[in-house]
């Protein structure tokens, strides 16, 4: 018995998003490029896609707020710790990103015994999740406010 056909498989997977994305991704699939939408059409396609990606930016912002407010209630408002649990609770991320900095900073400048090819992957991916979480958070919240906006970044 062979592997299913991965196009057929995804274009399943891609029936079963509802709405506007569904419809293009669905079109694109099945190959039905060459079908001319009118203006109308195109702007009210475009319309919905803009809705939809903003209802999925909302629902993203909601379960955020969420999942804050489960975590305020499971663990207390900080004011409300010991000076003690501030302290480490606020320690652990800025001591994991400079560990991972410095070892970096060794290891590109050779100064380490092994060489970068001698690292283990898990290290450059968690390299990448630290560098991602400073810098790559900021830049995804101005993404989102100016999409909000309807600004061009």
């Amino acid at each position: 018995m062979g592997f299913p056909n991965p196009l057929k498989l995804i274009a399943k997977i891609g029936s079963l998003i509802p709405g506007p994305i569904g419809a293009v991704v669905n079109t694109f699939l099945n190959k039905e490029t060459d079908v001319a939408l009118t203006p109308e059409q195109r702007a009210t396609l475009d319309m919905k896609i803009k809705e939809q990606v903003m209802a999925t930016m909302d629902e993203a912002q909601q379960a955020d707020a969420d999942w804050r407010e489960f975590m305020l209630a499971y663990e207390g408002a900080a004011e409300d710790q010991h000076l003690a649990i501030k302290i480490l609770r606020g320690s652990v991320r800025p001591i994991i990103t400079y560990a991972v900095v410095i070892e970096l900073f060794v290891l590109l400048n050779g100064w380490a015994t092994i060489t970068t090819e001698g690292i283990p992957s898990p290290f450059w991916t968690i390299a990448q999740m630290v560098l991602g979480f400073w810098f790559g958070g900021r830049m995804l919240e101005g993404v989102i406010q100016s999409v909000k906006q309807g600004r061009k970044t």
